[in-house]
């Protein structure tokens, strides 16, 4: 990742604080699976989108002077011997300097004396909840604002290299699909493909942002089906929601699609959620918010959702089961990203577009998601060259 993603990032932050301040952000810890062992490890979003350094146990701090001057310091300790025989997801201070660009790294046992200086700075901002706990005791309250909102709302308008970064994850799940599309047969069982899309995302230095749905047949009608142990058959359909993650930065992609051999009733709910999913997207410029916009096409859902004949009247709302989730929401660093859904849509925000209609009756369940750029006049969709 080019470090100039993290420079505009904390010099987007350094604007919105006031003179002789400093924020505070904690890294996020590890988390114990069982004895020795930890879950594998993802940092704070919003520690990874000022930093990059995917490790835990440092603190961030962000100062500035009385003279508006800038300054990034990390505190962490180097790797204790213990650490380099036995392997540590922490890295080094040289590791931490190249990713970040920060030059100022200190060991833990400064961080006591760097304190007190707290006494003296107008504001003093903070990220994580807990944080102002810990220096609540010794600072009057009024000083403590939280920076939470205005980081989100920072993270919502992507730079250049954040909108490469989410590019390349997508093109990663593209391979996937199509590594998918190619070795896909009956009598498979889901699990097999969820393997597939784990074996391109790791062949290409990524991961899951969360974990992959494979649903075929009646599991499809299940939003979040994990489980994935279905035997594929030759008529059947299936839906695979995936996503890669390369350095924290997501795609989404929802695809479904026939085994073998479709179904004429399969081909026409498919074909009227696709013209869900055009309309949808002609809608989507800067100046509109993700609830107006999802609140047009589901009007315009019913209409189609009626041509099916599908149980649903004037008087009904078009919710569960048959179109039971909104049409998108803000993505990046996490799959379901931060972000106001009243707020107008800005150029360089990133949403998803992903109608689905449901229909447990008849054991089919259809959903079609791409990743759509909001540009200065219209929209990009970054996934569009995934068959749908």
């Amino acid at each position: 990742m080019n470090v100039n993603c993290y420079i505009l990032s904390r010099e987007k932050l350094f604007e919105k604080m006031k003179p002789n301040s400093i924020c505070i952000i904690w890294a996020k810890k590890e988390c114990i699976r069982n004895g020795d062992v930890t879950y594998s490890y993802r940092q704070d979003s919003d520690a990874l989108y000022l930093t990059g350094v995917n490790a835990p146990w440092y603190i961030l701090i962000l100062h500035k002077d009385e003279n508006a001057q800038c300054t990034s310091l990390l505190f962490s300790d180097e790797l204790s011997e213990k650490e380099k025989i036995w392997g540590s997801i922490r890295g080094t201070w040289e590791e931490y300097g190249r990713i970040s660009w920060i030059n100022q790294i200190y060991p833990f046992l400064e961080w006591e004396d760097y304190c007190k200086q707290l006494q003296n700075k107008n504001t003093i901002y903070y990220i994580q909840e807990e944080l102002k706990d810990q220096i609540q005791w010794e600072i009057e309250a009024e000083r403590i604002i939280s920076f939470d909102s205005i980081l989100s709302e920072l993270r919502t308008i992507k730079n250049h290299y954040e909108i490469e970064a989410i590019r390349h994850a997508i093109h990663i799940t593209w391979e996937a699909y199509s590594y998918i599309k190619k070795n896909l047969q009956p009598w498979m069982k889901e699990y097999e493909i969820e393997a597939m899309i784990a074996y391109i995302f790791r062949k290409n230095q990524a991961t899951e942002a969360f974990p992959s749905i494979v649903a075929s047949w009646e599991k499809s009608c299940i939003l979040h089906y994990t489980q994935h142990t279905r035997t594929l058959q030759k008529n059947d359909w299936i839906l695979i929601d995936f996503w890669a993650e390369y350095h924290g930065y997501s795609a989404d992609i929802t695809r479904s699609f026939s085994v073998w051999q479709e179904l004429d009733r399969y081909r026409e709910i498919h074909a009227a959620v696709s013209d869900i999913k055009n309309y949808a997207e002609t809608l989507l410029k800067p100046g509109i918010n993700i609830s107006h916009w999802n609140n047009q096409v589901k009007d315009f859902a019913f209409t189609v959702c009626k041509k099916l004949w599908l149980p649903i009247n004037k008087y009904t709302p078009l919710s569960n089961p048959y179109f039971p989730h909104s049409i998108g929401h803000f993505l990046w660093l996490d799959t379901h990203d931060v972000g106001n859904r009243s707020d107008a849509l800005q150029e360089d925000m990133i949403v998803t577009c992903e109608p689905g209609i449901y229909i447990p009756e008849e054991w089919i369940g259809i959903r079609i998601e791409d990743d759509i750029l909001i540009t200065k006049n219209g929209y990009e969709n970054l996934s569009k060259t995934l068959i749908k």
